[in-house]
């Protein structure tokens, strides 16, 4: 059952004015494996976008017919049988592709950099999970790619590891702190509580994200993958 003293997951969330992208893997309050994944954007181009939900990835996409930008539009998602990857950037495919070929995901992290976006420099957020027969999660890692403190031209990893994920307990990540007029790179970690079920909070989440920024959130269980998702988007040019 989800740990009282822990805070709750849309609580700490919904605190975040602008919390830009964000990624959670947890396990809700009836045990059910669950992932989320989630857009904003402060330019019209970035609230110009979707996910296309496909068998074994999601993809973002542009919904504007303009030109493909490898920061905006990307793979988010990628998952097997046996293994899910969920990230904010074109990190997510080849780190799925060495997981699955046996690199550790700590290892498979050690060569992702931050966005080049400077002053910000956005962490680029990336999570991994184990997938069990059970509906379970085991191995799961949380990693943030950030700047150096005092020499930003380099990047570290910002890593949590749990060998399981219990019931009523989350992961979660987000790109910024701050707000959207000031956007603080983030790239930590935090556990959470989880006392409902991943459809509500998948509802919570949305409902708390600034609608002016958001553009679209994806939740679904992990045992029985995408074909399982929910989705919330903004109205789009298409």
């Amino acid at each position: 059952m989800a740990n009282s003293s822990a805070p709750g997951l849309v609580d700490v969330l919904a605190e975040r004015d602008y919390p830009g992208r964000g990624v959670v893997l947890g396990r809700d309050v009836d045990g059910t494996g669950f992932a989320l994944y989630w857009l904003t954007g402060r330019s019209a181009a970035s609230r110009e976008r979707y996910m296309d939900v496909q068998a074994d990835a999601v993809e973002v996409k542009d919904s504007s017919n303009g030109p493909v930008d490898a920061l905006r539009h990307y793979v988010a998602i990628r998952r097997s049988a046996r293994d899910l990857v969920v990230g904010n950037g074109d990190q997510v495919t080849p780190l799925f592709e060495r997981v699955t070929a046996g690199t550790p995901f700590e290892a498979a992290v050690r060569d992702i950099a931050f966005e080049p976006d400077p002053p910000i420099f956005t962490p680029r957020i990336t999570a991994y999970a184990t997938l069990t027969e059970d509906g379970g999660m085991t191995d799961v890692s949380v990693s943030g790619a950030v700047p150096v403190p005092g020499w930003p031209g380099q990047a570290q990893q910002r890593t949590v590891h749990t060998t399981s994920v219990e019931t009523g307990q989350s992961l979660a990540i987000t790109t910024y702190t701050g707000d959207a007029t000031t956007p603080a790179a983030s790239g930590i970690a935090l556990n959470a509580s989880v006392g409902e079920t991943w459809q509500s909070v998948a509802k919570k989440l949305w409902a708390a994200l600034n609608p002016q920024y958001r553009v679209a959130l994806v939740g679904f269980d992990v045992a029985r993958g995408l074909g399982s998702a929910v989705m919330y988007a903004r109205p789009t040019s298409n």
